[in-house]
């Protein structure tokens, strides 16, 4: 099955360019608050699960809200902040049945990537944010294959294993070892270009970050 790609919501909502362009302009800006809206309170309930709001993810959400909305995310991160304060257990159903009518089905799968990426912002996603995004998958009408596909598609990326090049039944040792491997080779300092300074910086980070996540697992 084809990968599902992390694509911009405006560029895929219900009815786009269908109307008269002046009715367009005020139609889509009403459409794009409330899908907004249900996202943040959907991110909420997924940082909820671990209940920690930590800087990475707030970054990510803003990086994403400028680059798909086009917009400021100035005020994102307290929006999330006090859904996450607040609690979203009542809206979050609601939230869906909002993204329903008015995203198409590629955008729900976009909706769950997104998700998942904001899960995994300051770690890996853990099993209690993975059943949160399963029930949302449900919610917003999310076949099950098409889920599945997803989300061993993004585990494949995020699994610490995986980045650390190891099955999932490697020892400690092992464990070691191959982060020992990888750090060296990804070394920041190893490379003086501007743009491959910060992709090595990126790739050294997230060895780090599986290999302390697998420190944490193994006690």
């Amino acid at each position: 099955m084809a990968k599902h790609p992390f694509q911009s919501l405006l560029q895929m909502v219900h009815g786009a360019g269908d109307e008269d362009p002046g009715r367009q302009s005020t139609r889509t800006r009403e459409r794009d608050k409330e899908i907004k809206n249900a996202m943040l309170v959907l991110a909420a309930a997924v940082i909820r699960c671990d209940k920690n709001f930590t800087s990475e993810t707030e970054q990510y959400i803003e990086r994403y809200w400028e680059q798909h909305w086009d917009t400021s995310a100035r005020q994102v991160g307290r929006v999330v902040a006090g859904h996450v304060e607040t609690g979203t257990e009542p809206f979050t159903k609601m939230a869906c049945s909002v993204l329903k009518l008015l995203i198409t089905y590629p955008s729900a799968l976009s909706v769950l990537h997104f998700l998942l990426e904001v899960a995994a912002a300051d770690d890996f996603v853990n099993p209690k944010e993975m059943r949160c995004i399963h029930r949302i998958a449900k919610y917003l009408g999310v076949n099950e294959a098409d889920f599945k596909a997803l989300q061993e598609d993004f585990m494949s990326r995020s699994n610490p294993y995986a980045v650390l090049g190891l099955n999932e039944d490697a020892s400690p040792e092992e464990v070691k070892a191959a982060y020992r491997k990888l750090t060296l080779k990804y070394h920041p300092d190893k490379q003086t270009h501007a743009a491959q300074h910060e992709a090595q910086k990126q790739k050294f980070l997230a060895v780090r970050r599986a290999y302390e996540t697998l420190q944490k697992r193994q006690g």
